[in-house]
């Protein structure tokens, strides 16, 4: 199987000179994966994304905080609780992910609703 990302990615205001790129992947994939899941999430609370699997390997993982307003986040952290990162409402990422470490979603300030998926690297 193959999962083919594009990032691209333009900016006209905050440097001298605009920015405007596109990369393109083709990514070898097999099982297993998780399609597109949306899952609701409460204030201090957390969703396993992917679990940590006890092996080596790699997965790719899309996960986007799909609140529109508010000022609630979700945090992605490790299955240890260490955080690497915030979405806000709108944002995404996509990532690829240690299958010896597992990633969780955390609610933060209140509920939030993230959609996530992930494909396991072949």
């Amino acid at each position: 199987m193959a999962l083919v990302p594009t990032l691209t990615l333009t900016d006209t205001t905050t440097f001298s000179d605009e920015i405007s790129f596109s990369v393109t992947d083709s990514l070898t994939t097999t099982t297993p994966s998780q399609s597109l899941t949306s899952v609701a999430i409460a204030e201090s609370a957390y969703a396993t994304i992917f679990a940590d699997s006890g092996a080596n390997g790699s997965v790719y993982i899309f996960v986007k905080n799909t609140n529109t307003s508010g000022t609630y986040q979700a945090d992605l952290r490790t299955s240890a609780g260490v955080v690497f990162g915030t979405l806000s409402p709108g944002e995404f990422a996509f990532f690829p992910a240690d299958t010896n470490q597992g990633v969780e979603a955390y609610g933060v300030g209140g509920g939030v609703t993230i959609e996530y998926a992930y494909w396991t690297k072949g």
